[in-house]
């Protein structure tokens, strides 16, 4: 919350290469992006891993482009990590690069404490330049157990309990148990 303003900001993990062919949890997470109106891409702009952060955004990019609609997105770029060595010639490459393109580039230093109020009030103006949110309305879940006609069933089998039903099937088929 930023004065009079609101706003729900998702934070998706990064992608990796070729997610917009499923690798990964690169589905799960472009599906989450798909809710969005606009995207902050958030850049270790001084590379401080060995990668280069413009070919990180170029890489991202051609994954929402595969994916659908999502290079459409109107996008602002958060160029983080100004605090490590080789961040200012990154930025200096990296607003070249975009120079023309629309999109502005925001830096910060995050784990030094930097003033995020320019890239929240940006978020706010640019939201606010957008059509407004379309609902979103999950699906209802019918009443299994009175579509049904049964009941769940429990059996042992060697010593471990197995619950078995339709509903019971579903349930377990809709949970990504790997995911913490």
């Amino acid at each position: 919350k930023q004065g009079d303003h609101s706003f729900v900001l998702a934070d998706i993990p990064g992608l990796v290469e070729g997610a917009s062919q499923g690798l990964g949890l690169g589905h799960d997470f472009l599906r989450h992006i798909e809710r969005t109106r606009m995207l902050v891409h958030v850049l270790d702009i001084s590379g401080s891993e060995g990668r280069d952060p413009l070919e990180d955004f170029e890489k991202i990019n051609k994954e929402l482009e595969q994916y659908g609609d999502l290079k459409n997105r109107p996008m602002i770029v958060c160029a983080n990590k100004m605090d490590l060595d080789g961040a200012d010639e990154n930025l200096a490459r990296l607003t070249e690069k975009l120079a023309g393109t629309g999109i502005e580039i925001y830096s910060v230093a995050a784990a030094v404490g930097g003033d995020f109020k320019p890239l929240t009030y940006a978020i706010i103006k640019m939201l606010d330049s957008l059509p407004p949110v379309e609902p979103f309305f999950e699906e209802e879940i019918a009443d299994l157990e009175a579509d049904r006609g049964e009941t769940f069933a429990i059996a042992e089998e060697d010593g471990v309990y197995v619950v078995s039903g339709r509903g019971e099937d579903y349930l377990v088929a809709s949970v990504n148990f790997s995911d913490e």
